[in-house]
């Protein structure tokens, strides 16, 4: 009872990491009011689950190979470089903003969508910064297209996560399900949060994703301890 209790926390604690950047997009969004309808929402998270449901399928095939222990090492051992790697990047890319130029603006494209900078491919967190970008139209508002390239740049830096959970032995179906609820549940509450502090303007997203990092650290820690 004990274990099966600790697995469940194990998963709900994976899926809110996976997940964490989206409360930054929510937050970013809401503050700039634009608009994220329910069904652009229901796209991302279920893009997200089935990103996540295919690094855990290959995590789970690795396991064939890869003896118990030593999975189980390897696994933890991956799960905390990333967490390591998301929280020193997530505040490094915030040091090499691009310069401002006199009228207070930074210079580049606002909508140049090869200029996305996520965690550890580039994408993610420059959408958290300058999240107009996701909004390729301008009308301040998520269609399912804007929706459909968002979920993926949210859940492709997951993929290498959902692989190293699945190799230390973390590898339940009910992964990808916690993976799209909490995307779900953290995409709302990112957009009312952001919309009750859009007077502020003082909410910095990164915050967010070195959270991410933590998690994954705290939850390699059960993995290798439990």
């Amino acid at each position: 009872m004990e274990e099966a209790g600790a697995g469940a926390f194990a998963i709900l604690l994976l899926g809110a990491s996976l997940s964490m950047d989206a409360m930054g997009i929510g937050v970013s969004y809401g503050m700039r009011g634009i608009h994220t309808p329910w069904p652009a929402r229901l796209v991302m998270a279920f893009i997200s689950m089935l990103f996540t449901g295919a690094a855990v399928g290959l995590g789970s095939a690795l396991l064939r190979i890869i003896p118990p222990l030593a999975a189980k090492m390897v696994g933890a051992g991956m799960l905390a470089a990333l967490g390591l790697f998301i929280i020193v990047q997530a505040f490094y890319k915030g040091r090499r903003d691009p310069p401002k130029n006199k009228k207070g603006r930074k210079k580049g494209k606002e909508g140049d969508v090869f200029n996305f900078a996520i965690q550890s491919l580039g994408i993610t967190v420059k959408i958290m910064r300058q999240p107009v970008s996701g909004d390729f139209d301008h009308n301040r508002r998520i269609d399912l297209l804007e929706a459909v390239y968002l979920g993926i740049a949210l859940s492709v830096d997951s993929f290498g996560v959902g692989v190293s959970s699945a190799v230390s032995g973390l590898h339940s179906v009910l992964v990808p399900v916690a993976a799209g609820l909490f995307q779900l549940l953290f995409l709302s509450a990112g957009d009312i949060l952001g919309r009750r502090l859009a007077l502020l303007r003082a909410v910095d997203s990164r915050i967010f994703v070195a959270l991410s990092g933590v998690l994954l650290i705290v939850l390699a820690a059960m993995r290798y301890f439990c």
